[in-house]
């Protein structure tokens, strides 16, 4: 397990290396935003949606989360099937799975790239597009993996 800090707070990373690279500061940065995008599919049941929560600095992209999510229905709230984020000094995947609670894991986590103290916030802004097709290209996958586990 490796410990590292973001803004003064501890943070738990199990298993991933951490590159060192933090986003700047939020309070310093562009308002961060968050855009669903609904991308419900006539052959699965529920509503599915991807998730972009996206923090930008001098119009660079520092931090990016990109979920794939799904609910049953209107009433319940929308779970995570698939994550690819830049938190805790790396770019990485979180693969879900159907029988696990939606606060009791943070999936299965496979590393996609180390970021750097020196390099991290350029590689975030280029590996952001290739991200977001790696969820959205994939959603059958990711969701076979979810319901399966």
């Amino acid at each position: 397990m490796v410990v590292t800090a973001d803004a003064g707070r501890p943070r738990m990373q199990r298993g991933l290396p951490d590159g060192g690279y933090r986003p700047p500061a939020k309070h310093t940065c562009d308002p961060e935003f968050k855009i669903p995008i609904r991308m419900d599919d006539e052959g699965l049941p529920g509503q599915t949606r991807i998730l972009v929560v996206q923090r930008t600095y001098h119009s660079q992209i520092v931090h990016y989360s990109i979920a794939h999510q799904w609910r049953a229905s209107p009433d319940d709230d929308w779970r995570n099937v698939f994550r690819i984020d830049t938190s805790d000094g790396s770019v990485h995947s979180h693969q879900f799975r159907q029988d696990e609670g939606p606060e009791e894991s943070t999936g299965r986590k496979r590393l996609v790239q180390t970021l750097g103290e020196s390099d991290g916030r350029r590689v975030v802004d280029v590996s952001y597009e290739d991200s977001y097709d790696r969820v959205t290209q994939f959603m059958d996958e990711h969701w076979r993996e979810w319901t399966q586990g």
